[in-house]
């Protein structure tokens, strides 16, 4: 079985818009890479091919100072990004975005009667 991180992983390439590719790291696996880094997963456009945003899931446990590092390089890639984190802790990781003045959305995972669910629209 996997562990909760990587779980969220492939939630998040499953609530993937259906026509995008998605590509997904998990378990520090180095499947697909952007500019030398591996986010956990990668969106592709479906006309373009290109990437159109990518996303990192963090869990209680990895929200950290290390995580805040590993945002700032990603952020640098140009390219959209979301942090997904448990629901919980969604306004912890907006300060801590901000804080670090780095630009991304935050994602909330929320796990019941064992089904993972990803609210990408949480405000």
């Amino acid at each position: 079985m996997h562990n909760l991180h990587d779980r969220v992983i492939y939630q998040a390439k499953i609530q993937g818009e259906p026509s995008f590719k998605v590509e997904i790291n998990p378990n520090q696996e180095k499947n697909q890479e952007i500019g030398e880094l591996y986010p956990d997963v990668i969106y592709f456009g479906p006309v373009t091919g290109k990437v159109e945003f990518i996303a990192e899931v963090e869990t209680k446990e990895s929200l950290n100072e290390e995580s805040i590092k590993q945002w700032g390089e990603y952020s640098k890639l140009g390219f959209p990004l979301w942090v997904i984190v448990p629901i919980e802790y969604v306004e912890t990781t907006r300060g801590m975005l901000s804080s670090a003045g780095i630009y991304a959305q935050v994602a909330g995972f929320s796990e019941a009667a064992g089904y993972l669910r990803i609210n990408f629209e949480y405000k």
